[in-house]
C-alpha cells in the first residue's frame, strides 16, 4: 500500500499574494465555468468539489478525511457519501481508497 508521502511533491507553498483585508488571505479558489454550469450535480455536491479543489494546491488530488468534510460542510456523513457518487458519476473526480483508518484520495479530473 503507497503511502501519501510518496505522492505528494516536495515543494513548499510560497505566499505570493497579500490583500489588506485579513480574510481575503485565508485564500482563494477559482471555479472553472464548466464547473459552474454542470446542472448534473448538486449545490452540495458542488461545494464538496470546491473543498477538495481547495485542498489541491498545484497538484490535482487531496485526500481529507469524511469528517473532515462533514464538519466544513455541516452535513453527516451519509451525505458526504451522496456527495462522493454524484461526483464520481458525473466524471468530476476519481476515488482511490486506500484502506482501513486512512482516508480516501479523491483525484479532481474536469478541472
Amino acid at each position: 500500500m503507497e503511502s501519501i508521502k510518496d505522492i505528494l511533491p516536495k515543494s513548499k507553498l510560497v505566499r505570493t499574494l497579500q490583500f489588506k483585508q485579513k480574510w481575503l488571505n485565508q485564500g482563494f479558489t477559482q471555479v472553472s465555468n464548466r464547473l459552474l454550469t454542470d446542472n448534473s450535480i448538486s449545490s452540495g455536491a458542488f461545494r464538496m468539489y470546491l473543498l477538495l479543489m481547495m485542498r489541491c494546491f498545484r497538484k490535482s488530488f487531496s485526500y481529507p478525511g469524511v469528517e473532515t468534510l462533514a464538519k466544513e460542510l455541516n452535513v453527516s456523513r451519509m451525505t458526504i457519501s451522496t456527495y462522493k457518487k454524484e461526483l464520481k458519476e458525473s466524471g468530476w473526480i476519481e476515488v482511490k481508497r486506500r484502506g482501513q483508518g486512512k482516508t480516501d484520495i479523491y483525484f479532481l479530473l474536469k478541472h
